[in-house]
């Protein structure tokens, strides 16, 4: 029997609120009086005045649809120059400022909610919007072509997250009508009145060699992590900076693209037992160097001139970063350079997009030769616990429990200032739910990191399985603020958070962004869907979580997965139960 679906042509709004997060932080409260008063007097009347509806709220921004392409984006531009107008005669509060972004195409129609590709290009294209700005795809602007008087700046074609084809990109805002083209100078109106903000970039290997793209990588996030550790410094994370190797760069673009002031790059060559590492700071704004250094050195003075050039970074991009806090950054470095490099091969295998229990097996090899060469490598001994617990294929044992725990331990021990350390302490805590240690560990790995989005984000995990839905959105929204092109994982975690906080059609919408969903997401899909309603896709997930898992039952799921409120608990068991997964 054939399953009728229903389809339309509309232009699709997608409404986001630029750094969300940062303003929940400030003044949670007020946050929220502000934005149900914009909503409330701004932008449901503009969308309802274009004859547009609104389809759904998403957490801090909005989906609407049109059946006037022309009118959707008259309404776009009212409500942005609307808000900056009312903007500019209140001063005394921090602005709140809008991202959009307009697609029009083919839409599939359930209920009152709607799905596809048309709705998915308008979210990701949105994400390219300046604050205050808007894009639209190419089929947008053939459509308002001489009908609206309003500057549209081609971007160009843009591969954009989870569309397999390029999606042409037009942007309007207070730069559209530039002569230079593709370089919004948002950047530094924001660092103006924000913390330095800087990205390394992968640094390229000169060897000519790909199987040393390790060694440089390493480098390149060693120098990341270290600056991270800067409270007066905001440093993209590793997994958004890495997506431009082998790139013809433009400054400007990059910097833009990642929110970022400054952009380091380098290089890194092997000359017999010789390094020559080449960096340069650049000035996003107007493309010049700040500083470049060349290093021709022993390699074991490698980390000598990593911390070297951290220091540098960081007093160039900010000079109020004192030489005391550099003295504080410098990690405990091994005292063997053959330790480093089995320590970066480690992390290679640990975080490459293919890892599995076969590649999380390997790492720990890695590791455990690095632990063998120097006993008092802390960072070996807490990434050791990490990738082990990668190798849990059939599951979480007592066993495999505490050797991960001693292995994490010993890090601490050696070098109790190590975040990583802290924030695999505090998972493992978590898991065990003695749940007051991990919340200290967790605490801690933030404290002495302020800047690492992974920590943020699996910090939204303790707060969402311990009960606390206001401070896991305002760690998952801050992590998404640190890394633009985070993982997927990363949206896991907004479900589990909007989860925790009873919204679940929103928590659907976040764990459908997952392309491969892992085993908790197959969880609390099966059983978000269920306490909607969604019976079949409810079935769906819970048959695909247990073609994984053919012995799982809700018993076994409760027993592991570490809910501490009575009430999350009840109601997985309830979804679940409506799914058809066995008590």
């Amino acid at each position: 029997m054939s399953v009728s679906i229903n389809r339309k042509l509309a232009a699709i709004l997608a409404i986001d609120v630029v750094g969300f997060s940062g303003l929940m932080e400030t003044d949670e409260v007020t946050t929220l009086r502000r934005l149900n008063t914009l909503h409330r007097n701004l932008v449901r009347p503009s969308i309802l005045k274009h004859d547009g509806r609104i389809v759904k709220l998403l957490g801090d921004g909005l989906l609407a649809e049109f059946s006037s392409v022309v009118k959707s984006v008259e309404c776009a531009i009212e409500i942005q120059t609307m808000l900056s107008e009312r903007q500019k005669e209140n001063k005394k509060e921090q602005p709140i400022r809008l991202r959009m972004g307009i697609n029009f195409g083919d839409v599939i129609v359930d209920a009152d909610d709607i799905f596809g590709d048309g709705v998915n290009i308008a979210a990701r294209i949105e994400t390219l919007a300046e604050p205050g700005g808007l894009c639209i795809s190419g089929k947008v602007h053939d459509e308002i072509l001489c009908r609206l008087d309003a500057p549209f700046e081609d971007m160009g074609e843009q591969q954009v997250k989870n569309i397999d084809r390029p999606v042409r990109v037009w942007r309007w805002g207070t730069n559209a009508s530039s002569s230079q083209s593709g370089h919004p100078e948002n950047v530094a109106v924001q660092s103006a009145s924000r913390r330095p903000s800087i990205a390394v970039l992968p640094f390229e290997n000169m060897d000519g060699n790909p199987d040393n793209d390790y060694f440089s990588d390493g480098i390149a996030e060693d120098i990341t992590t270290e600056l991270s550790r800067f409270g007066s410094l905001s440093v993209v994370s590793r997994h958004s900076a890495f997506r431009y190797r082998d790139r013809t760069l433009d400054i400007r673009q990059v910097g833009s693209e990642l929110g970022a002031q400054f952009l380091l790059t380098g290089s890194v060559r092997h000359v017999g037992n010789r390094l020559r590492i080449t960096v340069q700071l650049n000035n996003v704004e107007d493309r010049t160097s700040v500083w470049a250094e060349r290093f021709d050195r022993d390699r074991e003075d490698l980390f000598a001139i990593q911390d070297e050039i951290t220091e540098k970074v960081a007093s160039t991009a900010a000079g109020q970063v004192r030489v005391i806090d550099t003295e504080r950054a410098k990690r405990k470095n091994p005292n063997n350079l053959k330790a480093y490099d089995y320590f970066l091969r480690g992390l290679d295998l640990h975080k490459g997009a293919e890892a599995g229990p076969d590649a999380a097996r390997e790492a720990v090899s890695m590791f455990d030769k690095a632990i063998e060469r120097d006993r008092g490598f802390a960072r070996a001994h807490a990434w050791r616990a990490c990738a082990f617990a990668n190798t849990w294929v059939d599951g979480r044992t007592d066993a495999l429990l505490e050797e991960a725990l001693a292995s994490v331990q010993t890090a601490l021990q050696l070098d109790p200032g190590e975040s990583e350390a802290h924030r695999i302490l505090g998972a493992i805590c978590l898991t065990k739910r003695e749940f007051e240690r991990a919340e200290k560990h967790y605490m801690r790995a933030g404290a002495l990191n302020p800047n690492d989005s992974d920590i943020m984000a699996q910090t939204a995990n303790f707060f969402s399985f311990t009960g606390r839905p206001a401070e896991a959105l305002s760690s998952i929204r801050r992590a998404m603020d640190l890394n633009p092109h985070h993982p997927d994982w990363y949206w896991s975690e907004l479900g589990l958070a909007l989860f925790a906080a009873g919204d679940d059609p929103a928590a659907i919408d976040a764990f459908l962004n997952c392309a491969t969903p892992g085993e908790l997401d197959l969880i609390m899909m099966a059983t978000t869907f269920a306490l909607v309603g969604r019976q079949d896709e409810a079935t769906e997930y819970a048959n695909r979580l247990l073609a994984k898992r053919p012995q799982l039952t809700i018993r076994k799921i409760l027993e592991r997965e570490p809910f501490r409120r009575p009430e999350d608990r009840e109601r997985v068991k309830l979804g679940l139960k409506t799914a058809s997964i066995e008590p």
